[in-house]
């Protein structure tokens, strides 16, 4: 009699399990299309974010070019639009190209800074700081392409 007493309730619990399955299933792809949208909304964001970073680049070279900002506020606008180009990769060889671009603005940046430092236009902590962001974007850089 035990046997029988057992087998019930092993076909109630196989078919709980199997309600709960079909329910769990069924909320799956409704959860699934709500973070597509979510998804889709924040790539819309950041593809805004890096085209009004690169409105921003454009003034900050005209307000160099004019001698109204400082260089510093320029390579700070394009190293804004880098990370936001960054943000926008989807493929480990696209933000290698965005990294490399990065890493040639921030060389440039310090060869600037270098000079200023040169003429007494700038500190050494400057110096030092443009060459920290050098390094920081070479091992971003490097951790990328030993993946």
């Amino acid at each position: 009699m035990n046997v029988f007493r057992i087998q019930p309730m092993f076909l109630v619990f196989g078919i709980l399990v199997l309600a709960m399955s079909f329910k769990s299933n069924g909320v799956a792809p409704q959860a699934s299309a709500a973070a597509d949208v979510k998804g889709a909304k924040v790539n819309q964001l950041m593809n805004a974010k890096v085209e009004v970073l690169q409105d921003v680049v454009t003034l900050c070279e005209k307000a160099v070019a004019t001698a109204r900002i400082d260089y510093k506020q320029l390579y700070d606008a394009k190293r804004q639009l880098c990370r936001a180009q960054l943000d926008v990769c989807t493929t480990d060889a696209e933000r290698i190209v965005v990294l490399e671009k990065c890493l040639e603005e921030a060389k440039q940046y310090e060869g600037i800074v270098r000079e200023r430092v040169q003429n007494a236009a700038a500190s050494k902590m400057d110096e030092l700081r443009a060459q920290v962001d050098c390094l920081d974007i070479e091992i971003e850089l490097e951790r990328l392409k030993s993946k």
